[in-house]
C-alpha cells in the first residue's frame, strides 16, 4: 500500500481538469494495479530548504524566490529552513502567513558552512517532519555538491537514501 500524490494542471490560464481514479491507470513492475482510493486534497505543507554552504551572491535570487512564495495558494503553509552542518536550521516553522517566510530570507553563509551534505540535510528534514495526512513538497535550494562525503564525485550515496525516504514519506 502507497500514498502518491498527483498534480493536475490545465493548459495555459484554463484551470485543472476534473480526473477520478477512473481516468488513471497504475502500473508497477508491468502489471495493472487497483487504485484503493482517490482523494482530492487543497491543503500543501511546502518546505524551502536552503544549502548554507551556498555563495552568498545567491541572494541576488531571493526576489524570484519571493515572487515564488508570494504566488502560493493562501491555504499552503510554507516553512524555511537552512541546510548546515548535515541538519536543518529551521528560520520559519509552517505558516499559511508567507510574509513571514519572506522575512526569514536571509544571506547563505558561504563557505563557512563547508563540510556538510545538502542531502544529509533533507534526509534530518524528512524524518522530523511529522506526517499529516495532507500534501508535501520539499523543495530544495542547492549546488548540488555534497562537501561531507568529499565534494565533488560522480557518486553522492546519501541521494538515494533522501529520494527513498521522500518517495516512502509521499513528499
Amino acid at each position: 500500500m502507497a500514498t502518491m500524490t498527483v498534480t493536475a494542471l490545465g493548459k495555459q490560464d484554463a484551470g485543472p481538469p476534473s480526473i477520478t481514479k477512473d481516468d488513471v491507470q497504475l502500473t508497477v513492475s508491468n502489471e495493472r494495479k487497483q487504485i484503493a482510493s482517490w482523494t482530492k486534497a487543497d491543503k500543501l505543507y511546502l518546505a524551502i530548504l536552503i544549502d548554507d554552504s551556498l555563495d552568498p551572491d545567491v541572494a541576488g535570487q531571493w526576489s524570484d524566490l519571493k515572487v515564488f512564495i508570494k504566488e502560493q495558494p493562501a491555504n499552503t503553509s510554507i516553512a524555511l529552513g537552512y541546510a548546515s552542518n548535515s541538519t536543518v536550521f529551521v528560520a520559519q516553522d509552517f505558516t499559511t502567513d508567507h510574509a513571514l517566510v519572506e522575512k526569514a530570507l536571509r544571506i547563505p553563509l558561504g563557505h563557512f558552512s563547508g563540510g556538510s551534505s545538502p542531502y544529509l540535510s533533507v534526509i534530518d528534514w524528512i524524518k522530523r517532519w511529522p506526517s499529516t495526512g495532507d500534501r508535501r513538497s520539499l523543495l530544495l535550494i542547492s549546488s548540488g555538491i555534497d562537501y561531507f562525503r568529499g565534494g565533488f564525485g560522480p557518486i553522492y550515496p546519501d541521494v538515494d537514501t533522501a529520494i527513498s525516504l521522500a518517495q516512502k514519506g509521499n513528499i
